[in-house]
C-alpha cells in the first residue's frame, strides 16, 4: 500500500491520485520545501469526512508539533490562515512519519473511527 508520494512530475501525481481514488485512500503528496522543509499535502474532498472537521484536527495537531520541534510561527503562518488546512511544511527528518500516520489517521476517519 502506498500511503504518499513524492512526485518528481504531474504525471507521477496524477498515476498517485487514480491509485488512491481506486482504492478509496487519501491522497498524500510530500514535496521539498527548501533546504529544512517538506510540504505535506492531503485531499480527502472525494470521501465524506466532515472537511471542516479533519481540517480543524489536523490544525490542531500541526499547533503542538511546530511548537515542540521549534519551527518558527513566521515559517507557517500562511498556512495556519488558510480556510481549509489541506497543506503544511514540516522538519525533512519527520516526512515518513508525519505522512504515514496522517495516512493512517485519515484512514481510521474515512471507516467511522475503525482501523481498516
Amino acid at each position: 500500500m502506498i500511503k504518499y508520494i513524492t512526485p518528481n512530475s504531474k504525471d507521477d501525481e496524477y498515476v498517485h491520485g487514480k491509485y488512491c481514488e481506486k482504492n478509496k485512500y487519501p491522497f498524500i503528496t510530500a514535496k521539498k520545501q527548501g533546504k529544512n522543509y517538506v510540504e505535506i499535502f492531503y485531499d480527502v474532498t472525494d470521501t465524506k469526512l466532515c472537511l471542516n472537521s479533519i481540517s480543524e484536527n489536523i490544525k490542531n495537531f500541526y499547533k503542538v508539533y511546530i511548537e515542540f520541534v521549534h519551527i518558527p510561527i513566521c515559517d507557517v503562518q500562511d498556512y495556519l490562515d488558510n480556510v481549509y488546512f489541506f497543506s503544511f511544511i514540516i522538519n525533512i527528518d519527520d516526512m515518513d512519519f508525519i505522512a504515514s500516520r496522517l495516512f493512517d489517521y485519515l484512514v481510521v476517519k474515512m471507516n467511522n473511527g475503525q482501523p481498516s
